[in-house]
């Protein structure tokens, strides 16, 4: 059976809808048998029991809790579940002793080597052992309310439902490597909520964090997973993940003091994905820092080869553009790399001494042309693709730039370009050039 409709039933009885004295009963009797089920895996599930078909993980552990779960229901109100047509005979006694806690759980609510930066708001390290250990166990969760990434799972009459986004690809992305030891280890948030069936205690002596509760992963969902399947998929290199730490914001807070934390985070100006890929593992980004860096580049334009900011050659967008006119390729040879920044160097010189009034004030200049617009390096590169290895290339570049009608703009919007926009100012800038050859 799927575990989706299992799920739908243990919420109807173990959420707080359902009758009071019977979970208070339901309480103590997973208490009782905490060898056969962990109690404050039970409380986040009374919180959130979709946690158990929460994506990417969907395990023979979530199965193995579900029925353990309904197992001590009928111990308390016999004949409430029958078992039999949701688990085989045989899946029972398999699952009646199947290792649920080979992490150590107590353990894993105390947190070690942790400073207090601020009142309930502390910072520790946690390896990425741990932190598959704790996702493993369910002792931290999703919550779509102060996620991200949330997507529409099912529409009724009167709402939306939704559920927390995983991209699987990027969870895969991280988890090779995790595996290939070149991932860069960086923040995960954590925060516990503050409230009655829930405690943080600080020991500054020993500098050691115990704790219990609702605790949700408000910035690190994607980082978790991949731990969580690194160490599935790895076991080998479990001593390793034993020794490799992202650093842990971890909060005590209630709903509108996580609120405000998050809101502050989101508020913070995001990079844009066309700047942030000159500082990735490209080789055109390689190129764009020697075209930058080369000293017999004209000062004219170099000064407006930014990574970020206001300008008209973003470095990202003149890299997407020498990979989209020259090479995709993974690799580029030194030798080759050398020959196409002295290349293009020599084309944005000619551009520079062609059009020097306009680069001098291109902000204003952007009014009536889009020589300086953030998209006009799909243009020069694709240009000097074509001119390349011509004797008179000079020539043929001022000629086909004085074809070009810059005063008509071919995309709508400099932000936002789209491949069909790249493909529009390519074929502006073929059209102009064909037209020198007739």
């Amino acid at each position: 059976m799927d575990i989706n409709e299992k799920v739908s039933l243990l919420k109807e009885l173990i959420t707080e809808n359902a009758d009071r004295e019977f979970l208070n009963d339901l309480s103590a009797a997973v208490k009782r048998e905490k060898n056969f089920i962990d109690f404050s895996r039970f409380k986040q599930l009374q919180l959130n029991p979709e946690m158990l078909c929460e994506a990417p993980l969907n395990n023979i552990r979530n199965d193995v809790l579900i029925y353990r779960i309904f197992k001590i229901i009928n111990a308390i109100r016999p004949n409430t579940i029958d078992i039999n047509s949701y688990y085989a005979p045989l899946t029972q006694k398999e699952y009646d002793v199947f290792p649920l806690n080979d992490d150590d759980v107590e353990d894993l609510h105390c947190f070690r080597n942790v400073t207090r930066i601020a009142q309930n708001q502390y910072h520790t390290v946690l390896s990425v052992a741990q932190v598959a250990a704790l996702t493993n166990q369910s002792i931290i969760r999703a919550d779509v309310n102060y996620q991200r990434e949330s997507q529409i799972k099912q529409m009724t009459a009167r709402e939306a439902i939704r559920t927390v986004h995983v991209n699987k690809e990027r969870v895969r992305a991280i988890e090779d490597s995790l595996v290939n030891k070149t991932y860069w280890f960086d923040e995960i948030k954590l925060a516990l909520f503050r409230s009655d069936d829930s405690y943080c205690d600080y020991d500054e002596v020993n500098e050691t964090l115990t704790w219990d509760g609702d605790c949700v992963i408000p910035d690190g969902n994607h980082r978790r997973w991949a731990c969580f399947y690194a160490c599935q998929d790895h076991p080998e290199m479990l001593d390793y993940f034993k020794t490799v730490y992202f650093s842990v914001s971890f909060t005590y807070v209630n709903d509108i003091e996580l609120r405000a934390l998050i809101s502050q985070t989101w508020n913070q100006e995001p990079i844009s994905r066309v700047h942030q890929k000159i500082f990735g593992s490209d080789p055109r980004s390689d190129l764009v820092r020697r075209i930058k860096d080369d000293k017999n580049a004209d000062p004219h334009y170099t000064i407006w080869m930014v990574t970020e900011g206001q300008s008209f050659i973003a470095q990202g967008i003149l890299a997407d553009a020498i990979k989209i006119s020259y090479t995709k390729e993974d690799y580029i040879s030194l030798k080759a790399q050398i020959s196409l920044a002295n290349w293009i160097v020599a084309v944005y010189n000619e551009f520079a001494d062609l059009y020097a009034a306009e680069i001098a004030s291109y902000k204003r200049g952007r009014q009536s042309t889009w020589l300086t617009e953030s998209y006009s390096p799909y243009a020069i590169i694709y240009l000097s693709s074509l001119i390349r290895n011509e004797n008179q290339w000079e020539t043929l570049f001022r000629r086909t730039c004085q074809a070009i009608d810059w005063t008509n703009k071919p995309v709508g919007s400099s932000t936002g370009i789209k491949s069909r926009d790249i493909e529009t100012i390519m074929k502006v800038v073929k059209e102009a050039y064909d037209s020198i050859q007739v």
